[in-house]
């Protein structure tokens, strides 16, 4: 990928919440629009719609997190 005249290399990005449903919600008052959930083995996941087309991950862990850790 390109950008600004040099190769960047591309990622996925996924911000995590603790109640999928929840934070849906709250983004949904506030225009924001959702892919399909999904369940994976990791967890239950959406996509937020980003203004530029692209889109950024959403998840809700079922796995261990380090703040469980303490």
């Amino acid at each position: 990928m390109q950008h600004g005249g040099h190769a960047m290399p591309s990622a996925v990005l996924y911000l995590m919440c603790d109640d999928l449903e929840s934070t849906m919600r709250d983004l949904g008052e506030r225009g924001a629009r959702f892919a399909e959930v999904t369940t994976e083995p990791w967890g239950r996941k959406t996509c937020i719609h980003l203004p530029s087309g692209a889109m950024l991950g959403l998840y809700q862990p079922s796995h261990v997190v380090a703040v469980q850790l303490r």
